[in-house]
Formats: C-alpha cells, sequence, structure tokens
C-alpha cells in the first residue's frame, strides 16, 4: 500500500507542475516529457525523454499538454497494447522528470525511457489555441491488438454521420472473416482528418517501434447495422420512401453567435473551482459551442449561458480533466479526508462524472463521494 507521505508527494508534484504560465516567462519554447501511470498497479512506467515543443508560453486556460499525451498514449498502444488509467499518461515540465522518476522507482516501479518525440504541426497537432472550435466532419479509425506479432489497421475514414456504437464488433468480425483472427478490435474518433491521421501514423509508429508488422486492411465502417433498413416483402413492389433531406448547415448568424461566446463560456468554468477542477473548460467550451449550433433557432433568443448549465443539457463526456481523480482527492485531503479515503472520494468522484458527464452534476457528485468515503 502506497504511504501518506507518497501520496501527498504526488499531489504536491502534479500541482506544481501544473503551473505552467508562472514558469515559463523566460523560456522561449516549451519543454516537456511524458510518462504513464506511475502510482497505479503496473509493474512498468514508460517515460520519454525531454524533448522542445516548439510551442511558446500558452495563452491564459489553453491546455496543451492533453493533446500532447494522449499522442504519447496512441503511440504507447501502437507499441505495447497499452491501457490506460483515467489520469495517465500524462505530460509535464521538464523540471519534474526527476522526482516523477523517483517516485515511481519508490514504488517498486521498473522505469522504461523511450526516445519519442512529439513533433509540433500546427496544421495537424491539434495543439495550439484549444477553445477554437472545428466544423470539421468526425473521422474514424480502428486497430487490432499486437499480441499476435502483426497490428492490423484501419483509417482514417470518414463517418458522414454514422454512429460509432458497434465499430469493435463489425472490425473484429472483419478479421475474422478475412485474416481469421479472433481479437478484441479498438476503434476510435477524431474532429478533423489531419488530426486522425496523425494518431493513426503515431499508432503506427509504436507498432513498428516494437517490431510488429503493419497490414493496412482498407476497411470502413460503411453500414450502421443497427440502423439498416429492415428486408422488404417479396410482394412489396411500392418504391422506398426518399431518405431524409440532410438538415440544413449551420447559419453564418448561428457560428458568429457561438464563436463570440467562446470567451464567456471560458471565464465561466474558469472563475468555478469545482467546475474548473473537472473539466478542461476549453473543451467545455466546445461542447457549448457545438450545442449552439445543433439548438440554434432563427429569430428566437438564445439560451442565457448560466441558464444553459443548469440541467442535463451539457454532455461533457470528452471534457473529464486527465486529474481530475487526483484533484478530487487533492480536495478531500483539504477537507481534513486522510490518504485513503482520499483516494476513495477521487475514485468515486470520477466514476460518477463519467457516468453523467453534465457540469451541473460537478458539485453534487463531489459532495457524494464525500458522504460516502468516511474520513
Amino acid at each position: 500500500m502506497l504511504s501518506p507521505r507518497w501520496f501527498r508527494q504526488a499531489v504536491v508534484l502534479l500541482a506544481s507542475l501544473a503551473m505552467v504560465p508562472s514558469k515559463l516567462s523566460a523560456q522561449t519554447t516549451l519543454r516537456l516529457f511524458c510518462y504513464s501511470d506511475y502510482s497505479g498497479q503496473g509493474s512498468v512506467v514508460y517515460m520519454t525523454q525531454i524533448f522542445d515543443t516548439g510551442l511558446g508560453r500558452p495563452e491564459p486556460g489553453v491546455d496543451i499538454f492533453s493533446p500532447i499525451a494522449g499522442e504519447f498514449l496512441e503511440y504507447l498502444k501502437g507499441r505495447y497494447d497499452y491501457k490506460s488509467s483515467s489520469n495517465y499518461p500524462g505530460c509535464s515540465l521538464e523540471t519534474g522528470r526527476g522526482q516523477i522518476k523517483a517516485l515511481a522507482e519508490q514504488g517498486g516501479k521498473q522505469v522504461v525511457e523511450l526516445e519519442w518525440n512529439y513533433s509540433h504541426d500546427p496544421a495537424t497537432a491539434g495543439v495550439g489555441p484549444q477553445g477554437k472550435p472545428t466544423d470539421s466532419k468526425d473521422y474514424g479509425w480502428c486497430f487490432s491488438p499486437g499480441t499476435s506479432g502483426t497490428v492490423y489497421a484501419a483509417g482514417p475514414f470518414q463517418l458522414k454521420g454514422r454512429g460509432a456504437e458497434n465499430w469493435n464488433r463489425a472490425f473484429g468480425k472483419f478479421l475474422a472473416d478475412k485474416y481469421g483472427l479472433k481479437a478484441e478490435a479498438s476503434c476510435d474518433v477524431g474532429t478533423t482528418l489531419a488530426w486522425a491521421e496523425r494518431r493513426v501514423k503515431l499508432h503506427i509508429q509504436g507498432a513498428r517501434d516494437g517490431d510488429r508488422k503493419v497490414v493496412e486492411t482498407g476497411w470502413e465502417w460503411a453500414t450502421n447495422p443497427a440502423s439498416a433498413p429492415a428486408a422488404k416483402p417479396a410482394d412489396d413492389d411500392r418504391e422506398p420512401a426518399a431518405p431524409p433531406p440532410p438538415p440544413p448547415p449551420p447559419s453564418a448568424q448561428a457560428r458568429a453567435f457561438a464563436t463570440k461566446e467562446v470567451p464567456d463560456v471560458m471565464a465561466l468554468c474558469n472563475n468555478d473551482r469545482m467546475l474548473s477542477g473537472a473539466f478542461d473548460c476549453n473543451l467545455v467550451s466546445r461542447v457549448v459551442y457545438n450545442y449552439r449550433l445543433a439548438h440554434w433557432s432563427a429569430g428566437a433568443t438564445p439560451e442565457p449561458l448560466a441558464q444553459l448549465f443548469t440541467g442535463d443539457k451539457l454532455d461533457c463526456s470528452t471534457c473529464v480533466k486527465q486529474f481530475a481523480s487526483m484533484w478530487a482527492a487533492s480536495r478531500a485531503q483539504s477537507a481534513g479526508f486522510q490518504q485513503e479515503p482520499a483516494q476513495c472520494v477521487g475514485k468515486r468522484f470520477v466514476e460518477s462524472i463519467k457516468a453523467k458527464p453534465y457540469p451541473n452534476r460537478v458539485k453534487e457528485f463531489f459532495d457524494a463521494a464525500l458522504a460516502a468515503c468516511k474520513k
């Protein structure tokens, strides 16, 4: 069992590493390192060397850590079939590398140092002003695990409005039928083609660095079985009903309103300690932007922003912060909880907010976790 001192060291370290703007005033570019879970049950911690991101000091409220950590995760998936926890991988300032490595070794972990290096490309990286929404279609991709020595890849391909709930099953069936491979496939989604291509490339790079063969199958999620039309009776010769017309694109007025509102969303989120502790405010602003476009009605007065944050209206399942569990545990300790009850609070809170990821639920779920985990 981890000691209270070890846990306090980790919390203090992560809090100090999150104070980016004050530590970058004398730097021209940001130097980071990334790492996998060094506090969980696994016996191995993957850690990169320090690398230069090519990025300058971030704008206030801009999260540049999560997108880079996401790319490192994709590489680890390809190379090691790595399964992430709710908080990892993470990326931090170069000054904390020695401390995190020491904490991992104190916890009895084997530290595997990698030469992985983030390469910044403003056109494709998805790193920069995260509050800027995108109008691009969603794109998907799929991979098989590499346990057989071969990784089967598909994508990226355009979703064209199709749901993703049956991807894994459909791609797994394709692999079984064509290649005789029986394995649980893994599929994911990105917001732009360029971003999806970058993730696929990183996964393939990881697989090849792990001495695995890569087969690009060309498979696409072309049909959603759940929405396939029922078979027409043999004696029914009527013409099939015309498909419904696609919804009209959002108006320029709707886009202008949603874009102008982004700074207000960021301010509302960042000024709420509970909300900004649980959610990435940049991603919250993107959810609000998309909500405005989807619910825009010409001539009608848009729902006030404060009212929009009440009720289960904003699905922020993509907004939960990487260190939300650690944040909740640290807040519980500040309220007088010891290590184990505080960890219980963090675990319960994250489970609840992921099950119902609505901003109005944050305080409710945190208070419920405090009540359930005795001091």
